[in-house]
């Protein structure tokens, strides 16, 4: 078979002709090619239409930005607080007061809390003559 037919026939006498030589007449689904012309509509389209949505995914991406720079602080803090609640404990260094007492060592805060004890080193168990037996008071 001809891959086209009626090519020299205006296009009401190629309709006429066709309707009238053909056994029989339905509706049948293919893909039909878009010609150079309509191609080349579609290639000035998108590129348009790229251009606009590279402008708007740029706004985006400012805006982003902007809300990472105040959600950033406070995610921070969020993460901060949230750490504190799982521990119920910070990780502090203060000064402390070594008091020794038989034979263990205990760090004294600054609120006079025990906060670590310990057992004596081999260097901290020598008495000396001027050891003075604390009791809380200078009384």
């Amino acid at each position: 078979m001809d891959k086209r037919i009626l090519i020299g026939v205006s296009e009401k006498e190629r309709l006429e002709t066709l309707d009238s030589s053909a056994d029989k007449i339905e509706e049948f689904s293919y893909t039909k090619p878009f010609t150079p012309e309509q191609i080349l509509v579609f290639k000035d389209k998108l590129s348009t239409t790229m251009i606009e949505f590279n402008a708007i995914e740029e706004e985006l991406k400012e805006i982003k930005d902007d809300y990472k720079l105040k959600m950033d602080p406070l995610k921070a803090e969020t993460k901060e607080l949230l750490k504190n609640i799982k521990n119920k404990a910070e990780f502090v260094k203060e000064k402390c007061y070594l008091m020794i007492e038989g034979n263990e060592a205990g760090y004294y805060n600054a609120d006079g809390e025990l906060v670590y004890t310990r057992p004596l080193l081999p260097g901290e168990r020598q008495k000396t003559i001027f050891s003075v037996q604390r009791e809380g008071t200078n009384d």
